[in-house]
């Protein structure tokens, strides 16, 4: 469903994230506006933009008594828009991957 190779991209992210219900639920949102490279098995080379969107839902632990997390959960996205053409039109395909965070919470 999505076109095999290597991808090089440099990419602007753009999202948001919400606690839900005064608990640690996460829910997040990320748009991905990005110069992207890929290189087919072939070795043939598909160079443009792209505009890709990632939700994730997951639950963020604290490490013992530090203000360090792990927040762990599962991965969505898909591609809205390529200005580049591909070995498959892999655009508006979802994919859905776990997801592993880890941060520190800073005051």
């Amino acid at each position: 469903k999505i076109s095999p190779g290597t991808m090089n991209s440099n990419a602007l992210i753009l999202g948001t994230k919400q606690y839900l219900f005064h608990t640690s639920t996460v829910a997040e949102y990320n748009a991905w506006l990005a110069h992207d490279r890929l290189t087919d098995p072939s070795g043939s080379v598909h160079e443009g933009y792209s505009l890709s969107h990632e939700f994730f839902g997951g639950y963020e632990f604290y490490l013992g008594a530090t203000r360090a997390t792990f927040t762990a959960g599962l991965n969505g996205g898909f591609w809205s828009h390529k200005s580049y053409a591909t070995p498959i039109d892999d655009r508006f395909v979802p994919t859905v991957l776990p997801k592993l965070n880890l941060g520190y919470e800073a005051n």
